[in-house]
């Protein structure tokens, strides 16, 4: 994503993070806003467990939560 003006809220505030989350890949791709309205890579992770993920990053996240589901949902059709 480039384009500041698609990360407008209905509300019409603007979004400064981003995250992305593929479960798959067990991977997390994390973006800011940065100064000249472009969409920076701050951070990307993948294959990990615990993660300081700005702009969340003075609180360690557990991202086993995030692909738990995932493998539950690939045993039931194995």
């Amino acid at each position: 994503m480039h384009d500041a003006e698609a990360a407008r809220l209905p509300s019409g505030r603007q979004l400064t993070w981003l995250w992305f989350i593929e479960p798959n890949a067990r991977a997390l791709e994390v973006h800011h806003l940065g100064p000249r309205k472009r969409w920076e890579v701050e951070m990307v992770v993948q294959d990990v467990t615990t993660v300081c993920a700005p702009p969340f990053d003075a609180v360690e996240l557990d991202l086993t939560a995030l692909w738990e589901g995932l493998a539950d949902e690939e045993a039931g059709r194995g």
